[in-house]
């Protein structure tokens, strides 16, 4: 049972890859569709703001530069049939790097009865729950990055203005002692 557990989570979770695009980048990545398998999966989730750039090149198909389309924050997922070699370019035409989850798979044919159907749907669902918690848990993750940068600079802000105001106050004593020593009584005379 263990056993069947992790080839399960194997399949569930270890098909995604974890990227990072640099940025003004393109990064091209390859799967190989045999002639006896169904289809091919691609799955993409951006996880940081931005967008990207993507285009799947099919096999005995020629591309232009001009033939990319764009992503958005989210996940999207393409399903392409035929056999022979794809290749999925990514460019990142942003400033800043993006962070993304790639994952491609390979459907084989199989016997299907009812209870595995049943199954694949139940475990499909599972799946893309648990890749929409992990993207929620990623975008929160960098909300609270962004919040402790924004107060970190407040903090430093405050701190400046306390000590412009230390400095006000000593400057006005300053100034204050200093017209002081210009009226100095003299002995003998009452005020």
């Amino acid at each position: 049972m263990k056993l069947f557990f992790l080839f399960f989570i194997e399949y569930c979770f270890c098909w995604r890859n974890y990227i990072i695009i640099d940025p003004k980048t393109t990064e091209t990545f390859y799967e190989q569709v045999k002639s006896d398998d169904l289809q091919l999966t691609i799955d993409m989730s951006l996880i940081s703001k931005g967008t990207l750039n993507y285009r799947v090149r099919r096999p005995n198909m020629v591309l232009a530069d001009k033939d990319f389309k764009t992503a958005t924050r989210g996940s999207a997922i393409l399903k392409y049939s035929g056999a022979g070699p794809y290749a999925i370019d990514i460019f990142n035409p942003d400033d800043e790097p993006i962070y993304m989850v790639l994952g491609s798979y390979v459907d084989k044919e199989f016997e299907v009865d009812e209870d595995t159907a049943y199954i694949k749907s139940i475990l499909e669902k599972l799946k893309s729950d648990l890749r929409n918690i992990y993207n929620q848990n990623m975008r929160i993750k960098e909300i609270k990055e962004e919040n402790l940068r924004n107060l970190k600079k407040a903090k430093f802000k405050a701190y400046f203005l306390f000590v412009i105001a230390l400095l006000y106050i000593l400057v006005a004593y300053i100034k204050l002692r200093v017209v002081k020593s210009f009226f100095v009584l003299k002995k003998g005379v009452r005020p």
